[in-house]
């Protein structure tokens, strides 16, 4: 064979080896949040559309593994792992800790969703196809929604879970992840806000890294934005930055995801601003971010919970994460 065609032949092989490696790489998707006790309560509902290529014995199902990072009291980002079951073109609907217990969507009898055996607690979900039973899983067949409730203020919101489009069996879901958020906030005699900021990165895997921990600048003179402080409603800029970690810390044990408006900015920022509304920015340059705006209000005379994405200004992939939205009664 000539030395030009051995080349090509070469080339060809690779070409067919990644394209075939993509391909072939099994789906996942990670829902950022989800809460239980205190009355709150969180259904997910899952879709798998993919082929069971080896089923179970006897069956025609295929496995999805479970990986839960929770914190509840004085345990701190701890991984429980589970195992369900699932069929091709399935749709799964079930409570994260099994105060509504099995699954609810009626009649289905064999599909099964294992739960968080913690509770109260909080913390996020990873679910992804088992190596065993989908070999040939194309990426982009599973599909996610969360809804979060609270049963004694009767409030539900709900986002949509986050699947890359190039995650590859590596499960860092930073493809749509953004590196600076505009955050913005009402009156504090209207709303309250606070911020779930989620850190990934291309390097951490988060069905197994934890702790992980990154730091992140708020109305900084880095990134793109370069605000330098925090604005009110009339245009009037509040200098000052404020520095503040997201993640899991492991020194000490700690779980940094939630943060208020005061948290965000300096006293005297914060006494400035409360009344106001306005917005600053958040920038990280070791990261990719996730950040999610829950606010609560009764300014119309019954409890009233919301949460939205916050905008990102760059987004790492091909797809910014504006599919997310909420709701609420």
């Amino acid at each position: 064979m000539k030395k030009g065609v051995v080349i090509v032949t070469v080339v060809l092989a690779t070409v067919l080896l990644l394209g075939l490696g993509t391909a072939m790489a099994r789906d996942a998707i990670l829902f950022p949040y989800f809460t239980s006790g205190g009355g709150n309560v969180t259904f997910f509902q899952i879709i798998n559309t993919a082929k069971v290529q080896t089923p179970l014995t006897g069956t025609s199902q295929g496995k999805l593994d479970y990986v839960y990072v929770y914190n509840s009291g004085t345990e701190v980002c701890q991984h429980y792992d589970d195992v369900g079951r699932v069929t091709q073109n399935d749709i799964l609907l079930y409570e994260a800790t099994g105060v509504y217990p099995g699954q609810l969507l009626p009649g289905d009898t064999t599909s099964t969703s294992p739960k968080l055996t913690v509770s109260p607690a909080w913390g996020y979900l990873v679910v992804k196809q088992n190596s065993s039973n989908f070999t040939t899983g194309l990426e982009g067949s599973l599909f996610g929604q969360a809804y979060v409730a609270n049963v004694n203020t009767g409030t539900v919101y709900a986002y949509n879970a986050v699947n890359d489009p190039s995650e590859a069996d590596l499960y860092e879901f930073d493809e749509n992840a953004n590196w600076e958020f505009i955050l913005s906030f009402l009156p504090e005699t209207l709303v309250t806000t606070q911020w779930y900021i989620f850190p990934v990165d291309g390097g951490v895997d988060l069905t197994t890294d934890a702790p992980w921990n990154y730091e992140a600048e708020i109305g900084g003179f880095h990134g793109t934005l370069k605000f330098g402080g925090v604005f009110d409603n009339n245009e009037s800029l509040k200098s000052g930055t404020k520095e503040i970690m997201v993640g899991c810390w492991d020194d000490p044990l700690s779980a940094n995801f939630f943060y208020t408006l005061a948290q965000i900015m300096s006293g005297a920022q914060y006494n400035a601003v409360k009344g106001t509304g306005g917005f600053t920015d958040i920038y990280t340059p070791y990261a990719e971010l996730y950040v999610k705006k829950i606010q609560n209000s009764t300014v119309l005379g019954k409890p009233m919970t919301t949460m939205v994405s916050e905008p990102g200004f760059w987004t790492h992939g091909s797809a910014i994460d504006k599919a997310n939205y909420s709701y609420t009664k």
